[in-house]
């Protein structure tokens, strides 16, 4: 994961790996309920840059809308710290994700969107503006399926003063999904 931020003394960039678990629930025919939690270390790129210690909980609900398109609504708390501060945030999602086959029944392209109508964060209050985007592939394989995930959060702070924060995580996902016999 790589993360930065672009605060009134430049730009600083941190970046490290970053693990998940999470597990995916359908409590009916046609919505599903995940929950997952991340935890990692990112290492300050830049020089006077504290390393970060990161862990999120989130929740989420998907709702397919055709066989190609899905819609997801979700929440998270996330803390980060360093060995001077700590923020915490949350954040509440509304996206869509579109899968297209490619090359084949076994392979889709994925292309996901979001809208981030409340990120708040301790210290900051809440950004003008957040969203977030990703683009992959799907390998359906025996066993379950392996995703590859490059996205992206964008997330601006106006500060008093009209002065603005602009920050942004990236990552780059590999996701085993094993299937689960009933």
């Amino acid at each position: 994961m790589e993360y930065r931020v672009d605060a009134s003394a430049g730009s600083e960039r941190f970046s490290g790996p970053v693990a998940s678990l999470g597990a995916t629930l359908r409590p009916g025919r046609w919505a599903e309920l995940r929950l997952a939690a991340l935890v990692g270390r990112l290492f300050a790129r830049t020089a006077g840059g504290l390393d970060r210690d990161l862990a999120q909980a989130m929740a989420e609900v998907s709702v397919p809308l055709g066989g190609w398109f899905v819609a997801r609504a979700g929440i998270a708390a996330r803390g980060v710290r360093t060995s001077a501060a700590r923020q915490r945030w949350t954040t509440v999602q509304a996206s869509g994700e579109a899968r297209v086959p490619f090359l084949g029944r076994g392979v889709h392209g994925v292309l996901q969107m979001s809208y981030l109508p409340v990120v708040s964060v301790a210290g900051l209050g809440r950004a003008a503006s957040a969203f977030g985007a990703g683009v992959g592939l799907d390998y359906r394989l025996r066993l379950g399926e392996l995703r590859v995930l490059y996205s992206l959060e964008r997330y601006d702070f106006s500060l008093p003063g009209a002065g603005r924060r602009p920050e942004q995580m990236s990552s780059l996902t590999v996701a085993l999904r094993p299937r689960v016999l009933r």
